[in-house]
């Protein structure tokens, strides 16, 4: 669940820095957690990672 106005959302990645994060998201929950609260990503990691059906596991 998101929560933001759609004024403020901003996409602020570039070329030269393809991963700087989106601005504008005041709040953001993950599976029930809050993970960004009045704008700041607070450390929260509740995510997982979804995997397609081209995925192959990597030997570790």
């Amino acid at each position: 669940m998101m929560i933001f106005d759609t004024n403020m959302v901003k996409d602020e990645s570039t070329f030269e820095h393809p991963h700087a994060y989106s601005t504008g998201f005041k709040y953001v929950l993950v599976n029930g957690q809050l993970t960004v609260d009045n704008f700041k990503h607070i450390g929260t990691r509740k995510g997982v990672i979804l995997h397609g059906a081209g995925y192959v596991a990597k030997n570790k």
